[in-house]
């Protein structure tokens, strides 16, 4: 690497620790907070809410378990997988379906689907039905699993496919997903 890069990237990293670092936040007046979580918090609450994250329990995979906590926002959040390609899903209890966006299928070795119009949270969307699949939450993997493709989907949901196949246990912390024998 040339002297002229090194120089270039110590300035960067200079900089990236000045805009990261506390002092900068402590600089910040009120009217710079940007609130993430939908509070409506006001005055000096807002410093002290930039400055102080709430604490998320980390998941824990078992054999035959997952427990996965409540996020900050109420919703429970589970790494898995589609077909060996790793995805993080939204648990959707009220989802019939595995549903993943259209850039996920890609690379997740779905190739095609048969298509159909479904219901969705948001209305009515075109989507392709792709049967066969492995899906997985945590370590454990369901075998067959039809998987629908929604083109402009956000997030991936993990819906009643999936979770039909576990016992399911929540509390203040989380939820348990623990395979049933079949």
């Amino acid at each position: 690497m040339s002297g002229c890069a090194r120089r270039g990237l110590a300035a960067l990293a200079l900089a990236a620790g000045n805009l990261l670092s506390g002092a900068a936040l402590g600089q910040l007046g009120p009217q710079h907070v940007i609130v993430y979580d939908g509070s409506a918090p006001a005055g000096p609450e807002l410093a002290t809410i930039a400055r102080s994250p709430l604490a998320v329990e980390s998941p824990r995979y078992g054999k035959d378990s997952v427990f996965i906590p409540r996020s900050a926002n109420g919703h429970f959040y589970t790494h898995g997988f589609v077909n060996g390609f790793p995805v993080t899903f939204l648990v959707d209890s009220g989802a019939s379906a595995v549903a993943i966006p259209e850039r996920i299928a890609r690379v997740a070795g779905i190739r095609a689907g048969l298509e159909r119009v479904v219901q969705t949270a948001n209305g009515q969307a075109r989507a392709g039905v792709s049967q066969g699949n492995t899906v997985g939450v945590g370590p454990i993997g369901i075998v067959g699993v039809e998987v629908v493709v929604i083109k402009n989907l956000d997030t991936p949901l993990l819906g009643a496919a999936v979770l039909d196949q576990f016992r399911i246990a929540i509390d203040e912390r989380g939820m348990t997903l623990t395979r049933e024998p079949r």
